[in-house]
């Protein structure tokens, strides 16, 4: 459009009214004001409802060239809404440019190495750094893992800056929580920053610290009639797998058929281990042993009783003078007749 130069005209865009531009970080941008008008007008630039002029980046890496702001090596701290107002005498008219200003994308997840006691809580930080980030997503060994259950995932409003040319960045941080750990929950965790042309990605590895064994279920006291078999279980949790050993009255369990141990994992739940002990051989009652407080003599080693409704019981032992048999009945319980057998680890002695 072509203007008199005798006519007075109001200023008139010769563009779009509002207009929205992306920048790199570092880079310079120009924001172009862009109107006809006469007599010819003058030009105030604004950000965010303040005037440039103002600002000290006008006095540091700006400048107005006819109309037409450039800005120097721009940083996140530059994006916002600037207004270009444009006046003479017959009018004004306003410009609206977006600036957005966009950084690699950068992510950090710490500790990126721990051990978690199990039962224990697991908390991991993801930090992300750049723009624009439009999502922030956690995995575990490449699986997506959403806020659930033992999960939980927040934001962290605890935000670091880090200096990005002549301004600065600010990150944004994701937190997940993860709790009573077991041994499944071991394994890599990765934190995702998704932008509209870029991603990155950060890791960190989660291990299961050493934890004692603990018996979390044991069996109970058993009084038998000769000849069933009988199967004692005992349910142990540790980190790493525990090994589990059976002894009979503080010894190693004979080398025998008569004996099975069965060792393995409850699969319901994790980190728990089962042991099972068989004792097959019918006619025989497994014997359970005693403190030996009613003896004098420290040279006793092992005591044994074996309580059962017959008075006539033999024990099957070697021929030596070092093992005694005794047998009397129980006064507490009519019917039952008990069988002391005493090893000696010296000669032949008397019982108190």
């Amino acid at each position: 459009m072509a203007i008199d130069p005798e006519e007075v005209t109001a200023p008139e865009s010769v563009g779009p009214l509002h207009r929205s531009v992306v920048a790199a970080a570092a880079s310079a941008v120009t924001l172009p004001c862009d109107v006809q008008a006469h007599p010819p007008p003058t030009f105030q630039w604004y950000k965010d409802h303040t005037p440039l002029a103002q600002s000290t980046l006008a006095r540091d890496r700006s400048l107005v060239v006819g109309g037409t702001l450039v800005i120097m090596s721009v940083g996140e701290g530059d994006e916002g809404d600037y207004r270009c107002v444009v006046n003479n005498t017959a009018g004004v008219t306003t410009l609206t440019t977006r600036l957005s200003v966009t950084t690699p994308l950068d992510v950090q997840v710490s500790p990126p190495l721990t051990q978690v006691t199990a039962g224990g809580v697991l908390e991991l930080r993801c930090s992300v750094s750049g723009s624009p980030v439009t999502d922030v997503l956690w995995y575990k060994d490449a699986s997506l893992v959403r806020a659930s259950g033992k999960y939980s995932i927040s934001e962290d409003h605890s935000l670091v800056y880090k200096m990005y040319g002549s301004s600065s960045s600010k990150r944004q941080a994701r937190l997940l929580r993860v709790d009573a750990v077991q041994v499944a929950d071991e394994g890599v965790y990765q934190c995702r920053a998704v932008g509209p042309t870029d991603s990155a990605h950060g890791h960190a590895i989660v291990a299961l610290g050493a934890s004692a064994p603990v018996l979390v279920y044991r069996f109970i006291a058993h009084t038998l009639q000769p000849g069933p078999a009988v199967s004692l279980k005992c349910i142990a949790r540790a980190t790493p797998t525990p090994h589990i050993t059976w002894t009979l009255d503080g010894f190693p369990l004979p080398q025998s058929h008569r004996y099975c141990t069965v060792t393995h994992p409850r699969h319901t739940s994790p980190g728990l281990w089962m042991a099972s002990l068989c004792h097959s051989h019918t006619g025989t009652v497994l014997p359970h042993a005693h403190p030996t407080h009613h003896l004098d003599y420290a040279t006793v080693t092992q005591v044994l009783y074996c309580h059962t409704p017959s008075s006539h019981i033999t024990w099957t032992m070697p021929q030596s003078y070092r093992y005694y048999t005794a047998t009397h009945p129980r006064h507490t319980s009519p019917g039952l007749w008990m069988v002391s057998l005493y090893q000696f680890t010296g000669g032949p002695r008397l019982y108190s």
